[in-house]
């Protein structure tokens, strides 16, 4: 009968371990364009502006076209900048979209200024599903965005997550800024390794910047981990017994 009841408390203990993957989506409007760090919440973050070629360390990214996606390797530096007050091309379309500044990310393979046709003879169209990756994981990143008029699907970890501006309803959705987008993990578990915008099919091209991250430097035993631990101690003395 105790040991019956040992069992049970042990069982117990091993289904509060279970969790789901779980993030946290907050939006700004673009009324809170070039607003401090603190007011977008984050203050510590390491900052990409993409002012250079050189990413911020840990940061890499990949843009993949439907076309050829071989030909788009992992970057692990901008192949160029872009200067959206000198684009010659779809009227300016990113002329808004520094935050700080004057450069931006666009999700063109070369970062190079083009249109919004599909007659790439290499790429198909020219602007495409861009994944960013955290070496060791991140708690949190964020990033304003401009001229994000599709209701884009994310993703982190390969997980989609709904579309962009269905999560991040303070987001205008449409041409011109569309406001700033944080995405935390609610805990350890949960570590960001990846986060995809994926705009296949679409050829929504967009303008990122003041690119966000907080890299995971937690070295504390998340709750779930000390309970199965403690279970599987608990386990041993049951099965001693």
């Amino acid at each position: 009968m105790k040991k019956n009841y040992f069992l049970s408390i042990v069982l117990t203990l091993l289904c509060f371990t279970t969790s789901t993957q779980a993030y946290t989506i907050n939006g700004f409007s673009a009324s809170n364009w070039q607003a401090s760090d603190a007011t977008i919440g984050v203050v510590g973050y390491s900052i990409e502006n993409f002012e250079d070629t050189t990413l911020i360390s840990g940061l890499t990214y990949q843009v993949e076209p439907t076309q050829n996606p071989q030909l788009s390797p992992l970057q692990t530096s901008l192949p160029a900048t872009i200067n959206p007050s000198n684009d010659p091309i779809n009227g300016g379309a990113f002329i808004s979209g520094n935050w700080d500044g004057g450069n931006v990310f666009a999700n063109s393979v070369n970062q190079t200024y083009t249109d919004y046709g599909c007659n790439n003879p290499t790429f198909g169209c020219n602007f495409h599903q861009v994944t960013f990756f955290f070496e060791g994981g991140a708690d949190s990143i964020g990033f304003s965005i401009q001229q994000m008029s599709i209701d884009n699907v994310i993703s982190v970890n390969g997980q989609a997550l709904g579309g962009i501006h269905t999560l991040t309803p303070a987001l205008t959705n449409g041409g011109g800024r569309n406001g700033y987008f944080r995405i935390d993990a609610d805990n350890e578990s949960e570590t960001i390794f990846s986060f995809t915008i994926d705009n296949i099919g679409t050829n929504d091209g967009y303008a990122l910047d003041h690119f966000a991250v907080q890299f995971n430097e937690a070295s504390v035993p998340e709750p779930s981990f000390l309970l199965l631990s403690l279970a599987a101690f608990l386990t041993c003395l049951y099965i001693r017994k």
